[in-house]
């Protein structure tokens, strides 16, 4: 489902968060955000999911205006955000971590059948599932914070940093999740501070700087262009 900010705005008192962002998801794509630390990618996705208020701009899903729809109801439209540090019910289980995510849905067998769906793409999960979330590795911690945004059954899947701190053979893996993901027909919107990993999976990605839309383009044309790759790439 196509995914849409236009002329957004969000402000910390006095301070921008985001000033006229235009950015364009385009259904069934990869689209990724990247940019400095502070430079509002985390307060972009907070908007899309409804968690911070908008200050000026609206934000559309399908063409529909929901820019005053509450977080619980964008769930609701296909909206789901894996958060930056995952934030897991420590004292929970896998099992029941991810059915939280699916906490409007109630228990049928769509539920089933998406758990079963879910521990066959995280095979970590699958052996881990009565384990405390506490115990988990930060690579698993992650999974399971993915999988309970999965488990909502969304259209749009908002990723926020879900490599961050990770071993490299561990991205690895998560960039064959996301390419599958992705392959099951849901939009992905991807804030990654590894910015070579996110232009790599990515159709089109718009980079950030200061809370406004500095460059865009498709990923392929950023990934070789010479400032993205001063700036960002280590070039």
């Amino acid at each position: 489902m196509r995914l849409e900010a236009s002329r957004l705005s969000v402000r910390y008192g006095a301070v921008d968060g985001l000033r006229d962002v235009d950015i364009v998801v385009e259904a069934g794509s990869i689209t990724t955000v990247i940019g400095a630390n502070g430079a509002g990618k985390s307060t972009l996705l907070n908007a899309f999911a409804g968690l911070v208020p908008v200050a000026a701009g609206r934000i559309l899903l399908g063409g529909r205006d929901i820019t005053a729809v509450a977080a619980e109801e964008r769930a609701g439209l296909g909206i789901a955000l894996s958060p930056e540090g995952r934030r897991l019910f420590a004292d929970m289980t896998v099992h029941e971590n991810l059915l939280v995510g699916a906490y409007s849905r109630g228990r049928g067998d769509g539920v089933a059948r998406d758990l079963d769906r879910i521990y066959e793409t995280f095979e970590n999960l699958a052996r881990r599932r009565n384990s405390l979330a506490r115990n988990l590795s930060g690579g698993e911690q992650q999974m399971c914070a993915v999988g309970r945004a999965l488990m909502a059954q969304p259209s749009v899947l908002l990723l926020d940093e879900p490599t961050l701190g990770l071993a490299p053979i561990v991205v690895a893996d998560f960039a064959r999740i996301i390419r599958k993901i992705h392959k099951s027909g849901v939009t992905i919107v991807l804030v990654e501070q590894n910015s070579r990993l996110a232009l790599s999976l990515a159709d089109q990605a718009y980079v950030l700087e200061s809370g406004r839309v500095a460059l865009s383009g498709s990923a392929r044309s950023l990934l070789s262009d010479v400032r993205i790759q001063r700036s960002y790439l280590g070039a």
